[in-house]
């Protein structure tokens, strides 16, 4: 993969989890711009980092049991840091871990359900 490539998968990785994610606090009733912009902040930095390790693990091991092993303790970790920051939440009617678990579980379960139509 060259790098168009790579800056297109961080851009489209990036967008579908910002719509996701944006989309999912919303439904569970997380108003005010200040929570929108932390979730949009947090996310803008952990995606393209998640993105760019995915993208190199890929290109050292393949997309095998390995990598997927290691992108799943990737996001558990993910789910932590978020959520340590999701503490700044003015307001918000689930617990910050809690809420980092229900909206890395959308985004990353979206991942794996498109990757699954994919093979189809």
């Amino acid at each position: 993969m060259d790098f168009l490539g790579y800056s297109s998968m961080v851009s489209f990785n990036l967008i579908g989890t910002l719509i996701l994610e944006l989309l999912t606090a919303y439904i569970l009733k997380i108003r005010g711009k200040e929570n929108f912009r932390l979730l949009f902040d947090v996310n803008c930095i952990s995606n393209p980092i998640v993105v760019t390790l995915l993208y190199l693990m890929i290109r050292l091991w393949g997309y095998g049991l390995l990598t997927k092993g290691l992108l799943f303790l990737l996001e558990i970790a993910v789910v932590f840091v978020e959520g340590r920051f999701y503490k700044r939440l003015k307001n918000a009617p689930v617990g910050p871990y809690k809420l980092s678990v229900i909206l890395n579980g959308i985004s990353y379960g979206s991942g794996v359900l498109l990757e699954l139509i994919r093979k189809i």
